[in-house]
């Protein structure tokens, strides 16, 4: 963790992602651990950050239009931020219709075949 990354020939796969990390890591001599926090706040992953207002506004900007189809939801604190965020930002995203109120069905199985 604490060594320069090298580049993994891939056989499969998507290799994206990892060029983008991998470009940043030799520009800057990184660590996989340095390259990994680099990588969680840089704009790969931009963070969404405010009021539930501000959130809810940036989030409907990314799904509208960005082309994203889900976001993953990452807590600055266990268990509370996805206690304040379902409680704040997602009745308002709900209340937009960019979030859903309910599945079509009862498990996710079900709903990924509706």
């Amino acid at each position: 963790i604490d060594k320069p990354i090298i580049d993994i020939p891939a056989e499969t796969g998507s290799r994206g992602s990892f060029d983008i990390i991998l470009q940043g890591t030799k520009a800057n001599n990184f660590t996989l651990c340095e390259a990994a926090k680099h990588f969680a706040i840089s704009e790969l992953c931009p963070q969404v950050v405010g009021t539930p207002q501000t959130v809810a506004d940036q989030l409907q900007e990314f799904f509208e239009n960005k082309g994203c189809d889900g976001f993953i939801v990452t807590p600055t604190e266990m268990p509370g931020s996805f206690e304040a965020f379902t409680r704040s930002v997602v009745p308002i995203l709900q209340k937009r219709g960019v979030f859903r109120k309910e599945y079509p069905g009862s498990t996710l199985r079900e709903t990924i075949k509706a």
